[in-house]
C-alpha cells in the first residue's frame, strides 16, 4: 500500500507548520512518532483527524494533548489505542473542543469517559465508538457534565447497560 508511515508524517511535521487542519487516512501507521512529531510541529492545528489503525497509542495521545491545546476538533478513529491515560491527558489540556470522536476499540474505559465529561464541558459533538467499555458510571458522568451537547453517539458493546446486557 502507500502508507505514509512514521517518515511521512515527520515530513509533514517539518515542512507544513502552518496547516490549522489536518487528516491523517486510515492504516498509514504513523504510530506514536509520528503523531508525536506532527504535535510538536503543527501547533496551530484547529482541527486534526486520525484514520483507524494509525497505532499512536497512549503517547500519542498524550503529544496531541500537550502541543495541539488549540483544538476544536478531534477525531481518532478506530484502534489507535489511546487508552483512558491518552484520554484523560486529552480532556485536561484539550479544553477548546467543541467536536470529539475516539472510534471504537481504542479502549478508553469509565476513567477515560469521566474526564472528558470532567474537563470538556464545551462539547456540542460527542462520538464514543463500540467497544470502548465507558460503563454506566462513565456514560451517566458525560450525561451529568456535558451539558451543551447538541449530538451524542455512544456505540455498542460499551457496558452501560443494567440488566447484564454487556
Amino acid at each position: 500500500g502507500n502508507k505514509i508511515g512514521v517518515s511521512g508524517a515527520t515530513a509533514i511535521a517539518q515542512y507544513c507548520r502552518g496547516l490549522t487542519s489536518l487528516t491523517i487516512g486510515a492504516g498509514n501507521d504513523i504510530g506514536t512518532a509520528g503523531v508525536t512529531a506532527i504535535a510538536e510541529h503543527c501547533q496551530r492545528l484547529t482541527s486534526f483527524t486520525i484514520g483507524n489503525q494509525n497505532h499512536i497509542m497512549s503517547d500519542g495521545a498524550k503529544a496531541i494533548a500537550e502541543h495541539c491545546r488549540g483544538l476544536t476538533s478531534l477525531s481518532i478513529g478506530d484502534e489507535n489505542k489511546i487508552g483512558s491515560a491518552g484520554a484523560t491527558t486529552l480532556a485536561q489540556r484539550c479544553q477548546h473542543l467543541l467536536s470529539l470522536t475516539i472510534g471504537e476499540g481504542n479502549d478508553l474505559g469509565p476513567d477515560g469517559a469521566e474526564a472528558i465529561a470532567a474537563h470538556c464541558k464545551g462539547l456540542t459533538s460527542l462520538t464514543i465508538g463500540s467497544r470502548n467499555k465507558i460503563a454506566i458510571a462513565g456514560a451517566a458522568a458525560i450525561a451529568r457534565s456535558c451539558r451543551g451537547l447538541t449530538s451524542l453517539t455512544i456505540g455498542e458493546t460499551n457496558n452501560i447497560c443494567s440488566s447484564g446486557a454487556k
